[in-house]
């Protein structure tokens, strides 16, 4: 859970590249946080399928279809997201995003080749 500690430091001090959060809006490119048995996890978030109840399509390392913790493969699963709540195994501990800038948000667009969004070259 460093890395979301260390994103939730960053905003005590002022710096807001990164939001920490452990309650809001699920959103498509969050990073979730949470523990298992023999360490942490965390995945992103590639589709919020439920905002009632922060049920997700994920990707995450490591993992397999039992969403296990000791899992070889890369995959996309669907999980509810819930802080302190178990989902197969792993306590959701809390969320973190980038916070782009307008600028950034005005060079995101969708590349039908590659059926994905890009950041275009504008930034400076």
């Amino acid at each position: 859970m460093q890395n979301l500690f260390n994103v939730q430091n960053l905003n005590k001090k002022g710096d807001k590249k990164y939001i920490a959060f452990t309650n809001g809006k699920l959103q498509v490119g969050d990073v979730f946080c949470g523990t298992r048995e023999k360490g942490g996890h965390t995945g992103i978030i590639v589709q919020v399928l439920d905002e009632e109840t922060n049920y997700c399509e994920t990707i995450e390392g490591n993992t397999n279809s039992n969403k296990s913790g000791e899992g070889d493969k890369v995959k996309k699963l669907n999980r509810y997201l819930i802080v302190g709540k178990n989902s197969a195994g792993l306590t959701i501990k809390g969320f973190f995003r980038r916070n782009f800038t307008e600028q950034e948000l005005n060079s995101i667009s969708y590349d039908e080749n590659k059926q994905t969004y890009v950041f275009e070259n504008k930034i400076k």
